[in-house]
């Protein structure tokens, strides 16, 4: 009778395992790859691709229109100490234009307001320059 008892707990124990199992597979995350080609920066030759091309621009420029062996060098050295001051930039953070140009549209103090309708005096403004 024991026997029968305990063999009935341990078939239920191993059903209650079976099901939990049989959950897990079908609340499983699904998984989504990322492609790479879709989350990487826009680099042209390692460096910030419209930075690049101005700087080809301004090279191509500077050797063409004055045609003479010195503004070739002059060109060429440009264009190989850009390029290479490009790809540092770049090393270090790709989006590193974006946070520049970010940053120097931000003004050079914000005041402090309890609602964004308050208007400080100038004399407020000026304590803390």
């Amino acid at each position: 009778m024991a026997l029968k008892l305990l063999h009935g707990l341990l078939g239920s124990i191993e059903s209650d395992i079976a099901d939990n199992e049989d959950q897990e597979k079908t609340l499983a995350l699904r998984s989504i790859p990322i492609h790479r080609v879709g989350t990487r920066e826009n680099l042209f030759l390692d460096a910030d691709r419209e930075m690049t091309m101005l700087l080809a621009l301004v090279c191509f420029a500077l050797v063409f229109s004055a045609q003479e062996w010195r503004a070739g060098i002059y060109g060429t050295v440009l264009w190989f100490t850009g390029l290479y001051l490009l790809r540092k930039a770049a090393k270090y953070d790709a989006k590193l234009r974006h946070v520049y140009l970010r940053h120097i549209r931000y003004a050079r103090y914000y005041p402090a307001r309890s609602t964004p309708f308050r208007v400080n005096t100038p004399n407020q403004g000026r304590q803390y320059r």
